[in-house]
């Protein structure tokens, strides 16, 4: 996903227009039965609670009412956030900046997200931010976000069909 550098720059203008074509292109591929996973850095925090300092990011760049909007758009009701299935309280970032240690003082944002589709909520199992790969030598600014789905009990029959996934 676009990051949009700042709201009033043309790769805002880029980023919404990208969420835009993404949306676009779930509704003519995905049908309500399929089982999608909606994975990345989305470079949106879908609420306050996934930013450190809520009222000193408000309105601005990966927190402004427009990205969100588009965000949800995307979403249209028929995709969960999978992490606030199992938590619902803030404190718990994917990406902390590189400047001004934000990682050592716990100043990040939850900008991975997996959204999954409604119809794979009760195969949710867990999904988790593995902070712990930051304290790797050389860390992205990123960690990772892990879902655990318990796949193996649904119908067997989904996974015959003769859809290939990889054709759009």
């Amino acid at each position: 996903m676009p990051n949009g550098s700042s709201i009033d720059s043309d790769k805002f203008d880029y980023k919404i227009k990208w969420l835009n074509h993404l949306s676009a292109f779930i509704d003519e591929q995905v049908k309500d039965d399929d089982l999608v996973c909606l994975v990345g850095d989305f470079n949106i925090a879908p609420s306050e609670i996934d930013i450190h300092a809520p009222q000193k990011y408000e309105g601005g760049i990966m927190a402004s009412k427009i990205e969100r909007e588009a965000l949800n758009n995307v979403l249209k009701g028929r995709f969960i956030d999978s992490f606030r299935i199992f938590e619902k309280n803030t404190g718990h970032w994917s990406w902390w900046d590189y400047r001004n240690n934000a990682y050592e003082l716990n100043k990040g944002w939850r900008i991975d997200n997996i959204y999954t589709s409604k119809n794979l909520l009760s195969k949710l199992k867990s999904c988790v931010i593995d902070r712990n790969q930051r304290e790797n030598l050389q860390p992205s600014d990123h960690a990772p976000v892990l879902i655990n789905i318990d796949i193996e009990s649904q119908n067997e029959d989904y996974f015959d069909s003769d859809d290939d996934l990889f054709e759009i």
